[in-house]
């Protein structure tokens, strides 16, 4: 039986978690499609901010790949830090990378909105670097996705005659840890809720969605809106924005800051459409909407941007209602208010479920662990500065953690208190 190690940001996905992420979903559900299939599974959960304190392992290059040797091949599964650690695997063993999200274009996201730590743009590289250089598969999450990693392979000088075969489309899967929700039988006119869930990123376009939400509010009087979800790190001020619009309809927006799943999905089933707007830029361009997905597995409308490739084609089929501004976000919403709700819905439930079917979706990865091909790693002095900086950081991490540390840190304390006097 193949030996599989799976590397993935952890925990899994929990009732009592508050802060699910897209990283945490994907590794449920790739491994969830492994477990099916006939392989000896062991996952490795990477804990980067030392959060869970999960498998300190996952820290030092050199365990890392001293731990990958039991194994026949290897698979990353999410973005950012996994393909960084399977980067670090031992040389002869095959690598699937899983590449659902470029660091780049998330980089350069984030900087359109923000100002970064220059730690953070160095690792962005760093990772973009290591993983694509040492990939043997790679698994993207769009077409367009797959012409950009392409490219970005021949820059950094893969040499292999069908380096094209290596490049693999695995979308979002529509599939969720907990129980989907059919459609909502609703009279036109009659009380409507909206929902926006998750992270205020900085692609998100909060702004035109709070002002296009307060044109169909003051417009639709049966309509209510849910917010749910939070900020991410180094970047508050979107979140920010929908706190204060929030706060002048008491009566009609309920907003909820990370809520644990249990109590999250007990509200926002009760919501009839979901809704987002992207910004214009590179990260909609490559990426894919998760919450579009979401949104239908509850049984909702989709109102969203059709930026991605994923939300073009749902507007293609007729799944998305397709915004692009406040005053087009008002209109969808007064058409979907007036209008009753309930079987086109379950249509639309089926197309999803037939197009991004775990079992459809994970195909390239399921053929590929049956003949795992070892290709040639493209490897430099970035790779071994990224080792080296990884191994020092857990070697520093060692001594924070050690009594001795400990026991010094307070008697320097004690000290301190007398020569201050």
């Amino acid at each position: 039986m193949t030996k599989v190690l799976l590397i993935g940001c952890g925990p899994l996905p929990t009732d009592e978690q508050a802060e699910v992420q897209f990283a945490q979903l994907r590794l449920w559900s790739i491994q969830k499609i492994l477990h099916q299939a006939d392989v000896k599974l062991e996952t490795l959960f990477v804990d980067p901010k030392g959060k869970y304190g999960l498998d300190p392992l996952s820290t030092d290059p050199r365990t890392i790949q001293k731990h990958s040797q039991k194994f026949d091949l290897c698979i990353t599964a999410g973005p950012f830090y996994p393909p960084l650690v399977g980067s670090w695997i031992d040389p002869n063993i095959p690598l699937w990378v899983d590449w659902p999200s470029d660091p780049l274009a998330d980089l350069h996201a984030q900087q359109q909105s923000t100002a970064l730590p220059r730690q953070t743009i160095g690792l962005a590289q760093e990772v973009f670097v290591a993983a694509l250089g040492r990939a043997d598969a790679v698994g993207v999450i769009s077409k367009r996705q797959y012409w950009s990693t392409l490219g970005q392979m021949l820059t950094l000088g893969h040499e292999h005659p069908t380096l094209h075969q290596m490049i693999h489309q695995v979308p979002i899967a529509y599939d969720f840890p907990h129980v989907s929700h059919p459609p909502k039988n609703r009279i036109g006119g009659s009380e409507l809720t909206v929902a926006m869930c998750g992270s205020a990123n900085t692609w998100l376009q909060d702004q035109q969605l709070c002002k296009g939400l307060s044109l169909a509010l003051d417009s639709l009087p049966n309509l209510k809106v849910q917010c749910f979800g939070g900020p991410i790190a180094h970047y508050t001020e979107g979140w920010d924005r929908i706190e204060a619009w929030a706060s002048r309809y008491p009566n009609r927006v309920e907003i909820k800051k990370w809520l644990p799943q249990d109590q999250f999905l007990s509200r926002i089933k009760k919501a009839h459409c979901g809704i987002w707007l992207d910004r214009d830029g590179v990260e909609p361009l490559l990426g894919s909407r998760t919450r579009a997905l979401f949104f239908g597995w509850m049984g909702m409308d989709i109102i969203g941007s059709p930026s991605s490739e994923l939300s073009a084609e749902l507007q293609t089929h007729n799944i998305l209602n397709s915004v692009q501004d406040a005053a087009q976000i008002a209109s969808a919403l007064g058409e979907i208010y007036h209008s009753p709700q309930g079987s086109a819905n379950a249509a639309k439930q089926a197309y999803l479920q037939q197009t991004y079917s775990p079992s459809k979706v994970y195909q390239p990865l399921l053929t590929w662990i049956k003949n795992p091909t070892k290709t040639p790693n493209i490897t430099g002095e970035l790779q071994a500065i990224s080792e080296n900086r990884a191994h020092l950081a857990s070697e520093l991490q060692k001594i924070h953690r050690s009594p001795t540390w400990k026991y010094m840190g307070a008697f320097h304390r004690f000290i301190n208190k007398f020569t201050r006097r």
